[in-house]
């Protein structure tokens, strides 16, 4: 048996899919761009940090020239140059350490043999010296001296007299963890010092991330630029001012990480929330818009298939589910309609059978009657009746005789096929033709008007039938109209080759209870009538492929229509 696919789970699975799919697009989606955020913030932070270690270094180097500067136009330390003063200079210049805040100081005469120097011995040793002055012959006035696994940075200022140059004056500062912190805490980034990529001093870091890098530069030098050891962020910085120079400065990333990791979450919560609810209210608007009309009406085409044709819609929604219901209320009402037609064609064909039988039983008779009357009535002259009672009797049994035969007429004219054979006919000589054939005696004290719209109104139709539909309908609405009330019998056009005709009156109406069987045989609610007048109307309404209906107030009027 083959797996039934219901159209609720399709639709269902459906939409949870597009809500998923829209779900996780928008949470890659949204990631990425938290991602990018965070890694462009992290590029203007390096960028930052870079510009403001260059400045700092830059900031400190020229302050050490302007500290210099001032030391060599100190007046006393002239005094005690020019006289060659050592221990005073000396002395001199070790209380200017702390003031100017520089480690070391260092005076050389215009020969430039040292004179008289001040503060670390590391960074006035001779090795020091030596450099300083051979930087200053080359020009230099910023200089950065290597000791060991150290760097120092001095600042060199020639010593003026009048117009001579007695000397030069050199003061320097170390380049340690102190120095180091200092720029760390105004760039906001760890820093590694290296000089002609010998030197190497690093800030405040772990031990492994300084080694790990240190083996970048020596082992794989294109890695020392830019990269990312553990958690930290590094890009190197070339001093324009400072050739030999160059500081890598570090940015923990950990933090930018959990910033990631948590703009994450919080996008993937809320978009789980949104999920969750988009579902809920998808299943609920789907329960509401789709599943409860469906079970309905559902439950309606059952219920219809069961032979019960009362659905009505009921509360219909302005949707499309709306629209099938109202659909489906006239298919009902149609199928109403064909299955009382039916059973209306049903019952008139077997009636017609039954009566075709009878009359031709009864007509043979009925004949030979009539002639048995017409002899009766011939013998019974004024010699032999002069008072014409039996005269009288012998023509009561004729007429009643003659009534049969209308009635056998009747019952034959419902039972024949019809032959229809259409010509072009003038509606409106047809009308009042048909209106003179009706007996005087129907229209006592009555009024019947004819409305012809756009006359001459020709119509292609079978006259004869024609005028059998409206005498009896004109008949009815005579016999159901009072002395002073008026019959109205119209006709009009409708489209170009259709016909119109309408018979009113203002009798009494149809009762309710007697309008669905109306146009059913043998019903009638005249003492005398036959009840085929409206059944061979109908028939052959529907012979000439139009309709007839009714419209009715109980009390008031009925308007019969017929449509060709």
């Amino acid at each position: 048996m083959e797996r039934r696919s219901s159209i609720s789970r399709k639709v269902i699975f459906s939409l949870v899919g597009v809500v998923l799919f829209q779900g996780i697009v928008s949470t890659i989606t949204a990631v990425f761009i938290i991602w990018r955020a965070t890694t462009a913030s992290l590029e203007d932070q390096l960028d930052r940090s870079g510009r403001l270690v260059e400045r700092y270094f830059t900031e400190a180097a020229d302050n050490l020239s302007v500290k210099a500067e001032l030391l060599a136009g100190h007046q006393v330390l002239l005094d005690d140059l020019l006289h060659r003063r050592r221990d005073s200079l000396s002395h001199e210049l070790t209380l200017f350490l702390a003031p100017l805040d520089v480690d070391a100081a260092l005076i050389a005469d215009a020969d430039l043999v040292t004179v008289a120097t001040g503060g670390s011995r590391e960074l006035v040793g001779a090795a020091t010296k030596a450099n300083l002055l051979l930087s200053y012959n080359t020009g230099g006035r910023i200089v950065f001296i290597p000791s060991g696994n150290k760097l120092h940075m001095w600042s060199l200022y020639p010593i003026h007299r009048g117009s001579g140059t007695l000397g030069i004056l050199a003061v320097g500062i170390n380049c340690d963890k102190v120095f180091l912190s200092r720029i760390e805490e105004f760039s906001n980034a760890s820093l590694i010092l290296s000089y002609r990529k010998a030197t190497m001093i690093e800030g405040h870091m772990s031990d492994s991330v300084f080694l790990e890098y240190a083996r970048r530069a020596y082992a794989e030098p294109g890695q020392a630029e830019s990269g990312l050891i553990e958690s930290l962020s590094y890009r190197m910085l070339r001093f324009e001012r400072f050739k030999d120079l160059t500081a890598v400065y570090l940015l923990d990333n950990a933090e930018a990480g959990v910033l990631i990791f948590q703009y994450t979450a919080s996008a993937v919560l809320i978009l789980l929330l949104i999920l969750g609810a988009a579902i809920g209210t998808a299943f609920w608007l789907y329960r509401i818009s789709f599943h409860k009309p469906f079970l309905k009406f559902q439950e309606a085409v059952r219920t219809i298939a069961a032979g019960d044709l009362s659905f009505r819609a009921q509360r219909v929604p302005r949707d499309e589910f709306g629209d099938l219901e109202r659909e489906f209320e006239v298919m009902t009402a149609n199928l109403k309609k064909l299955e009382g037609e039916l059973q209306l064609s049903s019952r008139m064909a077997a009636v017609g059978e039954m009566v075709a039988g009878v009359a031709h039983q009864i007509r043979n008779p009925l004949g030979v009657m009539k002639v048995s009357t017409d002899l009766l009535r011939d013998y019974f002259s004024a010699e032999r009746d002069p008072e014409g009672n039996y005269r009288h009797l012998v023509e009561m049994v004729g007429d009643e005789i003659d009534s049969l035969s209308v009635l056998i007429s009747h019952f034959l004219d419902f039972t024949r096929p019809l032959h229809i054979d259409k010509e072009d006919i003038d509606i409106g000589k047809l009308v009042r033709h048909t209106i003179d054939m009706v007996p005087p005696e129907k229209r006592r004290g009555l009024e019947v008007r004819v409305q012809i719209e756009d006359e001459p109104l020709v119509r292609s139709v079978d006259a004869p039938l024609v005028q059998q539909v409206l005498v009896n309908l004109i008949i009815n609405a005579l016999e159901a109209s009072s002395p002073g009330q008026t019959v109205e019998v119209n006709a009009a056009p409708q489209g170009d080759r259709g016909l119109v005709l309408t018979v009113r009156d203002q009798g009494g109406g149809i009762a309710e209870a007697d309008q669905d069987n109306l146009f059913h045989p043998f019903f009638t609610t005249k003492q005398d009538g036959t009840g085929l007048g409206l059944s061979i109307v109908h028939r052959i309404v529907e012979g000439l492929g139009g309709t007839i209906e009714f419209a009715t107030n109980p009390g008031e009027e009925t308007l019969f229509t017929v449509r060709l």
